[in-house]
């Protein structure tokens, strides 16, 4: 869904894979993502502590 959605996976130094906004550049958990691709939702702001 979230490629489709035009999102990329990048994964984080912990191994932890999050998504980067298309429109933003703005990186988020899959979790987080997937809710703002559902809602049509576009980010206030980056998630803290993630950077791409």
């Amino acid at each position: 869904m979230l490629e489709a959605a035009g999102w990329e996976p990048r994964e984080r130094e912990d191994g932890e894979t999050v998504w980067k906004n298309p429109a933003t550049g703005l990186l988020h958990p899959q979790g987080q993502a997937a809710a703002m691709v559902r809602e049509g939702a576009d980010p206030e702001g980056p998630e803290p502590g993630l950077k791409d």
